[in-house]
């Protein structure tokens, strides 16, 4: 987690391994490259290998430059690149960064999503002023993309077997060169609540069990009658 502040960075950032950089409060942090065609460096490298993730969350990313011609190899990214990964960058602004392909954010492999977030006043050379995808899935959510320049692709740039989808962000100032631009899928709707219990007039589900009442007890046998009286002794003879 950074502290809020301004950091001025005289190396770009190289993120070789799984892991999550954070601004401590969102949007109080800018990491700036303060780079320029005599000192050349892009902000953040990200290539944390196949398996790894990387978080970018909160921050402003700025002042890259990696314009140049011929093209050297160092020349794509001016603000972001990915080489490969899963990398989310969530709720940053990535601005006034400059290269000769992807001012902003280069994906050149990997698995990346751009989520809450603004890409805006980066120029490329070439192709891909805002985001330039040459390889690997790049998934665009609830995000901004404007105000880029580039010959080709102001906005987006998608070649070779770069796929971009986008949802709940329009994107303009698109330019497909092999690759594909295009919406997300829809995710699936969730299933329905299960119904309530049925309450009169409608078939009510079996019960879980039966209710069986004890057999009941015998009735208690009668008294029995007492005894006969002796009989009376037999009158005397009249006299």
């Amino acid at each position: 987690v950074l502290a809020p502040g301004t950091y001025y960075l005289s190396a770009e950032l190289s993120i070789t391994r799984s892991v999550i950089i954070e601004a401590a409060v969102a949007g109080s942090v800018v990491l700036n490259a303060q780079a320029s065609s005599s000192s050349r460096r892009r902000v953040l490298n990200i290539n944390p290998g196949s398996l790894g993730v990387v978080q970018v969350i909160g921050l402003g990313i700025t002042g890259g430059y990696t314009v140049s011609w011929p093209p050297d190899g160092y020349n794509t990214g001016g603000g972001v690149a990915v080489v490969q990964g899963t990398v989310s960058i969530v709720n940053c602004q990535v601005y006034s960064n400059q290269a000769t392909n992807g001012g902003g954010v280069t994906v050149m492999g990997g698995t990346v999503s751009i989520v809450s977030s603004q890409i805006y006043s980066n120029a490329a050379t070439w192709d891909g002023g805002g985001v330039y995808v040459s390889s690997g899935t790049v998934t665009i959510t609830s995000s901004s993309i404007h105000s880029n320049s580039a010959a080709w692709g102001s906005n987006v740039y998608a070649r070779d077997g770069g796929t971009v989808c986008s949802l709940a962000t329009n994107l303009t100032g698109v330019y497909e060169y092999g690759g594909t631009v295009s919406a997300c899928a829809a995710p699936p709707p969730s299933p329905p609540p299960p119904p309530p219990p049925t309450i009169g007039g409608g078939a009510s589900p079996p019960p879980l069990f039966t209710y069986a009442p004890p057999p009941p007890s015998p009735l208690p046998s009668p008294p029995s009658p007492p005894p006969p009286s002796p009989s009376p002794p037999p009158l005397p003879p009249p006299s």
